[in-house]
């Protein structure tokens, strides 16, 4: 089952699923919302500033950040309008203890 805020395996079927890190933004215990994610801090602040979202992960992470403003347009009357996003994206290649409590390799993604 995969949960918000958990990692995009590249390979289904190839492994167990790897364990989601707790906690996160908007994670209330025994609830299922919220995602299994920390917004990158300051190199001084470790506990948000965990870049995997993966727990018992070995490997690498490349993570990106982007935020910008665009143009909306509300396709009920045309009318267009200023808008911000943002996107967090993360790619993780490594080894990971899965679910099943074996070690597995593999990529993962997250947006």
């Amino acid at each position: 089952m995969m949960m918000w805020g958990a990692p995009l395996r590249a390979e289904e079927g190839k492994g167990a699923e790897p364990k989601p890190i707790p906690g996160g933004l908007g994670r209330v215990e025994g609830t299922p919302v919220g995602y299994h994610v920390f917004v990158p801090g300051p190199p001084d602040e470790t506990a948000l500033n965990e870049p995997s979202t993966i727990t018992d992960f070995d490997g690498v992470v490349a993570l990106a950040n982007v935020k910008g403003t665009g143009m909306g347009t509300d396709t009920r009357n045309k009318l267009k309008y200023p808008m911000s996003y943002e996107l967090d994206m993360r790619i993780m290649k490594g080894r990971y203890i899965g679910t099943d409590g074996q070690e597995h390799q593999g990529v993962f993604g997250f947006l």
